[in-house]
């Protein structure tokens, strides 16, 4: 059984890029465009971990985390941060609500990210 990630990124190229990268790894991958929507499809398909856009449409990253932090089964989920801004507040936050990492997009490969997530599991695990 493949591990699975839930990539929630509003620029459709990025998500495009990033969930090709974790077809490679062996990820089952589901996509979503906001936290909004991605809120509504954790709680359907419970993935592994969560790549998740900080600055996105309807409900924003950190917005998101929150939410999914209020629940008991969102509480333990690995969360990957995703930002074109380096070190500010939202990072912090981030952090406080339990990320575990934090990613600035332009210093990553695709790959490399998927690479990331699938060694930050095998640590969970």
């Amino acid at each position: 059984m493949s591990l699975k990630v839930l990539i929630i990124e509003d620029e459709t190229p990025l998500r495009h890029e990033l969930m090709q990268a974790f077809v490679v790894e062996g990820f089952s991958v589901f996509e979503a465009e906001n936290g909004s929507l991605g809120l509504n499809l954790a709680f359907r398909i419970l993935p592994d971990i969560i790549l998740l856009d900080i600055n996105m449409p309807e409900m924003n990253g950190l917005e998101m985390l929150q939410e999914l932090r209020n629940y008991k089964w969102g509480k333990s989920i690995p969360v990957i941060m995703l930002t074109n801004e380096t070190a500010n507040e939202a990072m912090e936050q981030a952090t406080l609500q339990g990320a575990v990492d934090y990613l600035v997009k332009t210093e990553w490969k695709s790959i490399d990210v998927a690479k990331k997530a699938r060694q930050r599991l095998e640590k969970i695990k």
